[in-house]
């Protein structure tokens, strides 16, 4: 008879083994959650920035302008890329059929 221990040690290499046969199974798993994670990590910044854009307000003054261009350059730089992580998507899944750029 197993002991407690014996079996979580048993379960946990299952566990492991079948992560790892899914990803040799499915590469397309790994790159789906890297631009999973990153977009989720864009949605954070996006977020943290927001709070800071609305707990700090800077109407007027000599650096004023500053704050604007850091809003209007930040949604812009963000929007750019999410487009170029929407590129790398689009690359992942043509390499999968054979067509895309292969090398990156």
């Amino acid at each position: 008879m197993e002991s407690a221990h014996d079996w979580a040690d048993h379960v946990e290499f299952k566990a492991g083994a079948g992560a790892k046969a899914m990803e040799d199974n499915f590469g397309i798993v790994g790159e789906a959650r890297l631009l999973g994670g990153a977009m989720i990590v864009i949605l954070l910044i996006a977020v943290v920035l927001n709070e800071v854009f609305a707990a700090v307000d800077v109407g007027s003054g000599p650096f004023s302008q500053i704050s604007n261009d850091l809003q209007t350059t930040g949604v812009a730089a963000i929007g750019l890329l999410i487009v170029g992580l929407i590129i790398v998507a689009a690359n992942a899944i043509m390499s999968r059929f054979g067509g895309g750029m292969g090398g990156m």
